[in-house]
C-alpha cells in the first residue's frame, strides 16, 4: 500500500500533467525597448506612405485603389442583358421619339402652310400659244392671276404626311416655311436676298447634306428619275429647262414661282418629269 503521501504527490503530478500549456509556462516576456522603437519607427513609415499602421502581430493587405473587373452577367445558369445592350436598346428609344417629335412638328408645320390658287386669263394668253398648250402657271405675266385660299390641311390628307420618313417631312417643312415670306428673285440663293426656283431647292437640301448645282437641269441630273406612282413628299417636280418644286403630296407642291410673287403652295400643272434624290 501507498502511504498517505506517496498518493498526494502522484496525484498532484497526475494533476499538473493534465493542465495547459499555458497555465504552466511564465508570464510573457514583455518587449524590449528595442522592439519597441522598431516597431514604433515601422508604424511611422507606414504612416509617411499612406499605409495604415499595424501593432505587432497583425496581418495587413494592400489593396489597389481600383480593381479591373470585368462585368458578369452570368449567375446559377441564367444571363441577364449586359449593361451595354441595355443602354443601347434606350438610346434607340430616344432616337425613335426624338424622330417621331420632329416629323410630327413639321407635318404641323406643312398642314398650316398658305395655299396659292392660280387662275388662267385666257384671253391674255399669247396670240402665239396654242390653245391645247400647258400654261406655265408659274409666270408672272397678266395671263395668270393668284389668290391665297385655305391652308395645306385643306388640299393635303395629313395621312399623305404620315407615310413619308421623318426626314421627308422636315424637309417640305424647311421648305414651306418660306411661303409668302421670301419673295422670288432670279438668281437667288439665299432667304436673305430672295429665292428663285432652283435656289429654293439647292438651299433646302443643303440642310439636309445634299449640295446641289444652281440650275434646274443640273438638279434633275443629281437625283433618279422615279414614276409618278412612286412620288414622295421631299421629291423633286421638274419642267426641264425651265422650273422646278418640291413635291408636297396629293397632287401639290411648294416653289418659288417667278418675278412678282413669293414662295408658295400650289397644284403640280402640265406634264413634269419627278426625281427623287436620296436624302440621309
Amino acid at each position: 500500500m501507498l502511504s498517505a503521501s506517496a498518493a498526494l504527490a502522484i496525484g498532484g503530478l497526475s494533476l499538473t500533467a493534465l493542465m495547459p500549456a499555458f497555465a504552466v509556462t511564465g508570464p510573457a516576456e514583455a518587449p524590449s525597448a528595442a522592439s519597441r522603437s522598431a516597431a514604433s519607427q515601422q508604424a511611422a513609415s507606414r504612416s509617411a506612405a499612406g499605409t495604415p499602421a499595424s501593432l505587432p502581430g497583425q496581418q495587413s493587405y494592400t489593396v489597389a485603389d481600383t480593381v479591373d473587373v470585368e462585368p458578369s452577367v452570368a449567375r446559377d445558369g441564367y444571363t441577364a442583358t449586359s449593361p451595354q445592350v441595355l443602354q443601347a436598346r434606350i438610346d434607340a428609344a430616344l432616337a425613335l421619339k426624338t424622330s417621331a417629335g420632329k416629323k410630327a412638328a413639321a407635318i404641323r408645320s406643312i398642314l398650316k402652310t398658305p395655299v396659292t390658287v392660280v387662275s388662267v386669263n385666257a384671253a391674255a394668253l399669247s396670240d402665239t400659244t396654242p390653245a391645247d398648250d400647258v400654261v406655265n402657271t408659274a409666270t408672272a405675266d397678266e395671263s395668270v392671276t393668284t389668290t391665297t385660299v385655305g391652308t395645306v390641311a385643306d388640299v393635303v390628307s395629313e395621312s399623305t404626311l404620315e407615310s413619308a420618313s421623318a426626314t421627308q417631312n422636315r424637309l417640305v417643312a424647311a421648305a414651306t416655311k418660306y411661303v409668302g415670306v421670301v419673295p422670288y428673285v432670279h438668281g437667288g440663293a439665299t432667304p436673305e436676298q430672295g429665292l428663285d426656283c432652283s435656289g429654293l431647292v439647292k438651299y433646302v437640301y443643303a440642310e439636309f447634306g445634299v449640295d446641289l448645282i444652281h440650275d434646274v437641269d443640273a438638279q434633275a441630273a443629281a437625283g433618279t428619275e422615279i414614276p409618278a406612282s412612286k412620288l414622295q413628299p421631299g421629291d423633286l417636280v421638274v419642267y426641264p429647262h425651265q422650273h422646278i418644286g418640291i413635291y408636297i403630296g396629293d397632287g401639290y407642291m411648294v416653289d418659288a414661282p417667278n418675278v412678282g410673287r413669293d414662295v408658295e403652295v400650289q397644284s403640280v400643272w402640265g406634264d413634269p418629269v419627278y426625281v427623287h434624290i436620296k436624302v440621309s
